[in-house]
């Protein structure tokens, strides 16, 4: 009966990872999971809104666009993580994003029951579609690392990142004038 409060989920389930795991603060894997929940909390809400849906022709742009944003939200999250790992930005990771993001969920379902049902007929049934879409999952990712890239230190790396930071701070004055002006009864 409580409405949902998706911070607050994702609060407790990083003081859980860490209180089992104190660790899990060093792991890539885990902070690039957290920052991309957070970005799917973050951008999708705002999708839903009345004004944007409204201008989209039907349901498969909705979705679409809902996916490029999401997907380009999490890639722009996890750059600076994924640059330091790597030592470079891959240009095809958003791309590479977008061919991940619709099988996650179905990966996640087949996971939980090949987990719940072992080692047994149906467990491995169950098994062989989550392997095949993990090995998509991989290919995506390793198809994401072959292409181009910008190595650390460039001038074009520079640029970017100065334009990625004035894009995402015009966004912020952007929508807190936006939300100023929804409440100005209040001044």
């Amino acid at each position: 009966r409580y409405p949902k409060n998706t911070t607050s989920i994702l609060g407790s389930a990083a003081f859980f990872f860490c209180l089992f795991n104190p660790n899990c603060v060093f792991q890539i894997g885990t902070i690039l999971s957290f920052l991309s929940v957070f970005c799917i909390y973050a951008v999708s809400p705002l999708l839903h809104k009345e004004e944007v849906t409204r201008s989209l022709p039907g349901k498969l742009a909705e979705s679409a666009l809902q996916n490029a944003s999401v997907s380009l939200c999490i890639s722009v999250a996890t750059l600076p993580v994924m640059t330091l790992l790597n030592g470079f930005i891959p240009l095809l990771a958003p791309v590479c994003s977008l061919l991940v993001l619709p099988v996650m969920p179905a990966v996640l379902v087949l996971g939980l029951m090949a987990a719940v049902l072992g080692g047994s007929f149906p467990g491995k049934l169950v098994g062989i579609p989550a392997r095949l879409l993990i090995g998509w999952i991989r290919f995506s990712a390793d198809f994401g690392n072959m292409g181009p890239k910008i190595p650390l230190g460039g001038a074009l790396l520079r640029t970017g990142t100065a334009a990625v930071l004035a894009l995402l701070t015009l966004s912020a004055v952007i929508y807190g004038i936006r939300r100023l002006s929804l409440h100005r009864k209040l001044f």
